[in-house]
């Protein structure tokens, strides 16, 4: 994560660059009454499964809010709030101060080289790259290089994350979209999966590919699968 993935008025003016090229369809619901909130709902090209809905303060214009939404069993169910508060406000020193439960997972990108090079290749060749060999990983059950390849998540939480989708193979890799919400690429695939020893056509929401942090010209998935 950055900076910019938190910046309430990047996010806003990313979503509104987005709308004017018809990728993002961005619903304005302006208030009712005197100081009441706007509301905006955002969907995304080809995700249709998900839903951001943000909220502004009507008076200053300032991002307060921001839920995450999920189409399941045909409605939809918040997945996650992020709220921005106290701007222009000093941050409290202690914020920075990792106090991580003994049992979280640790993903390390200063001492190895996650990803893929892009080397000569463009930003879409490479995001489709990147997800192909993710997919090929998974089918080997190398969980080793899928690990590398998301981020550098250990092989073990890869196994038991992804393990239980059961890949058998890929069936299409589409061209890549600009994803404003957590600036990456989107890359629509379809990959066939076993569940319950039935064999069925799985699309996920991404996967999202963007390069790594503090490693310029190497890229990772970062999630949507």
């Amino acid at each position: 994560m950055s900076y910019g993935d938190f910046d309430p008025k990047r996010i806003v003016e990313g979503l509104f660059r987005s709308r004017a090229d018809n990728r993002v369809r961005v619903d304005v619901a302006e208030p009712q009454t005197r100081g009441e909130a706007i509301t905006l709902t955002v969907t995304v090209e080809g995700v249709p499964q998900r839903q951001d809905v943000y909220t502004v303060d009507s008076q200053t214009k300032l991002l307060e809010r921001r839920d995450v939404y999920r189409l399941r069993d045909g409605r939809y169910e918040i997945e996650g709030t992020t709220e921005y508060l106290d701007y222009n406000e000093p941050i409290d020193p202690g914020v920075f101060t990792l106090e991580a439960p003994a049992d979280a997972m640790r993903v390390d990108q200063t001492s190895q080289e996650v990803g893929l090079e892009q080397g000569n290749l463009s930003d879409n060749d490479i995001a489709v790259k990147v997800v192909r060999e993710f997919f090929e990983a998974l089918i080997a059950k190398d969980y080793a290089n899928a690990g590398r390849l998301i981020g550098g998540m250990p092989a073990s939480k890869v196994e038991e994350v992804f393990g239980q989708l059961a890949v058998v193979s890929i069936i299409s890799i589409g061209e890549p979209t600009p994803y404003e919400p957590n600036q990456s690429l989107r890359v629509p695939c379809k990959i066939e999966v076993q569940r319950g020893g039935e064999t069925s056509v799985f699309e996920p929401e991404g996967p999202f590919v963007r390069q790594v942090y503090q490693q310029p010209g190497r890229w990772i998935v970062i999630g949507g699968i």
